[in-house]
């Protein structure tokens, strides 16, 4: 993903003066050469440093997340970190290279911002991680042996079995109360 990022942000750069565009759909879609010094919707611009660190450390954790899981990582997140991973790897590398970031996708329809490949694949792999996420249950966390033996915790008298329940075996230690 970084790869192909680049590969269009070096097309945009040859090809367009900054400001520039071309209309591919007239007031609905353009290719639009601009500098981003900020990261979406031009927030904190001028932090280039601050913003390539933030790129670092997300690089990081994404890294050691893969590496960590390895084989155990489910499909769908693994396509989410590596869309985040490859987005991020894309942006940096424009901030160290060039001290800001190339974008070019135009969506005048909706006056949205000008924004590029690697945007894209952030957004998207930020919506895989959600909607796994929200469709993915917690796992189940086991309960200490003590507590589900008796149904009650050491220092807790055993409870009383409901109607139509069998009673829990005593633990050792109500066999042999010396």
């Amino acid at each position: 993903m970084a790869v192909l990022d680049q590969v269009v942000k070096a097309w945009v750069r040859q090809r367009l003066a900054v400001g520039e565009s071309i209309p591919l759909w007239p007031g609905v879609f353009h290719f639009t050469h601009t500098q981003n010094r900020g990261m979406a919707f031009s927030l904190l611009e001028g932090q280039t440093p601050l913003l390539a660190l933030a790129a670092v450390v997300v690089v990081t954790l994404i890294v050691l997340a893969q590496r960590h899981l390895g084989t155990r990582m489910p499909a769908l997140l693994g396509w989410a970190l590596a869309l985040a991973l490859g987005g991020a790897m894309g942006n940096l590398v424009d901030r160290v290279r060039l001290g800001y970031v190339t974008d070019l996708f135009d969506a005048r329809i909706i006056n949205f911002p000008v924004f590029n490949v690697a945007d894209v694949a952030i957004t998207f792999g930020i919506a895989l991680l959600a909607w796994r996420t929200l469709t993915t249950p917690a796992p189940a966390i086991p309960l200490p042996a003590a507590a589900t033996a008796a149904g009650a915790g050491e220092d807790e008298a055993p409870r009383a079995p409901e109607e139509g329940e069998e009673a829990a075996p005593p633990s050792p230690e109500q066999r042999n109360p010396d």
